[in-house]
């Protein structure tokens, strides 16, 4: 009992961070000694971050939703974007659906992939775009940038590679 609730404060902690939360499980569940917890807790874990998205971003989810119903070109533009990036994020998860799966029972594999994501995280500083554009005013979002985004985070479905912190220095 106590191990879950350890698991599900580090979940809480490293899913807001550009870290990833999954490949903390992973090392969690074996630090712990907890490999038959598995997957499904994971999901269970998960799915509290999901709701909790969806209490923080109600309004902007719902402004997206009610915009498209009403034909707003800005609204349906951006959903557009959501559906673009979403396609090749499917597309890799089921496509090494086995191969990822496989992934979350090698602690050692998860290690390499933190110590990528920690890479990644520190060479984006030197990226041209985001923050550091010489307007101030970044990058809008297209269609290439949504497809991008897609594919980061659909290679961020590998444990220990960050969705959010791979998809940021990607659009820096």
């Amino acid at each position: 009992m106590i191990e879950s609730v350890i698991l599900g404060f580090l979940q809480g902690l490293a899913e807001f961070l550009p870290i990833s939360s999954s490949g903390h499980l992973v090392i969690g569940h074996e630090l712990l000694g907890m490999n038959e917890a598995g997957m499904f807790f994971d999901i269970m874990l998960h799915a509290g971050t999901l709701l909790s998205i969806f209490v923080v971003f109600h309004k902007k989810i719902t402004d997206i939703i009610v915009g498209c119903i009403r034909r707003n070109p800005e609204q349906l533009r951006e959903a557009g974007y959501i559906v673009l990036a979403s396609i090749p994020t499917a597309l890799i998860g089921l496509g090494f659906k086995d191969l990822l799966e496989g992934l979350f029972e090698n602690p050692r594999a998860v290690c390499v992939a933190e110590l990528f994501t920690g890479l990644l995280l520190f060479t984006s500083q030197w990226g041209a775009t985001g923050a550091k554009h010489p307007d101030n005013e970044g990058v809008k979002m297209n269609w290439w940038r949504a497809l991008v985004t897609g594919v980061v985070q659909g290679i961020a479905c590998i444990p220990g590679i960050s969705r959010s912190g791979s998809t940021i220095s990607a659009m820096m």
